[in-house]
């Protein structure tokens, strides 16, 4: 949000601060911005800004709370402040926009208590037959993508907002499900499938990153190669994607139900194609996660 300052006194005012809070929803009263002088008469804006505590993660419907701006100034000599009481509409907790694809990744949870469990397993399962000469990163990955297979999770898409219209319409919001509620559930759109398996692999370190396409998304793991790496361990190394200086392998999640092999053609050639007609969003989650 955005606030309007407008400088009603006889003279100008100096020093100004404006914080906001909103307990319990807020962790301190925060800071905004400052003004070094506002002329009588004279109008300046500051950005709304919130340190947002967990308490706002139960809203699971849309609603509001109570907030308060208060402002601080110097008039004249003297210390001066004022405040204003304001109503702060929130969505519920599963809401995202994807004018900013980078958002998603408050929805990857690797500490999450399931997928904790589920990681652990298939994680020691990958240890204990780790093959040498092979990539180990590239061998979690596969355990991971049958592991998700044999959970029989199915792929439905959302009646109010399926993925495959929602990613490309910023001016809607969509509904994400986080991964206990995909898990309890056993059934998820493209891109909450893709959540699931994203917070899998970032539990076993294996960094990921998430490439919304047009009628897939795809979930590409990191596997720590260079292009000699590469070159030693893949026939054809146009099936992997490279993101910055790191080699990614993408997985499409319409796909991880049915193997390693298919969801990772499938992921290759849905990105190969997506990529001929533009870039693509490419959020890497170690990235992301600074914002979000």
């Amino acid at each position: 949000g955005t606030v309007h300052i407008t400088n009603s006194e006889d003279a100008e005012i100096k020093n100004v601060r404006v914080y906001f809070k909103a307990a319990p929803y807020t962790s301190s009263s925060y800071l905004c911005g400052k003004i070094k002088k506002i002329r009588k008469g004279q109008t300046y804006d500051i950005p709304l800004k919130g340190d947002f505590s967990q308490e706002l993660a139960k809203f699971s419907d849309d609603g509001s709370f109570p907030g308060e701006i208060t402002i601080t100034y110097d008039y004249m000599g003297n210390k001066m402040t004022t405040t204003e009481s304001v109503l702060v509409s929130t969505y519920n907790r599963n809401t995202m926009n994807w004018s900013d694809p980078n958002s998603i990744a408050a929805f990857i949870s690797p500490s999450d208590e399931t997928i904790l469990e589920l990681s652990k397993f298939a994680g020691a399962t990958a240890k204990s037959n780790l093959r040498s000469g092979l990539n180990s990163k590239l061998q979690t990955t596969i355990y991971m993508t049958e592991l998700f297979g044999s959970l029989g999770i199915q792929r439905i898409a959302d009646k109010v907002s399926p993925y495959v219209t929602s990613h490309g319409d910023t001016t809607k919001n969509d509904y994400i499900q986080y991964p206990f509620q995909t898990l309890t559930y056993m059934s998820g759109d493209s891109d909450e499938l893709g959540i699931v398996f994203a917070s899998l692999l970032e539990a076993v370190s294996v960094d990921a990153a998430l490439i919304p396409v047009e009628n897939d998304f795809i979930v590409a793991a990191e596997l720590g190669l260079s292009a000699k790496g590469v070159e030693g361990l893949f026939a054809d190394p146009d099936q992997l994607v490279i993101i910055g200086d790191e080699y990614y392998l993408p997985l499409s999640a319409n796909n991880l139900g049915k193997g390693f092999n298919a969801a990772w053609k499938a992921g290759s050639r849905q990105l190969r194609a997506e990529m001929e007609k533009k870039t693509p969003d490419f959020v890497i989650l170690k990235d992301a996660w600074q914002s979000y």
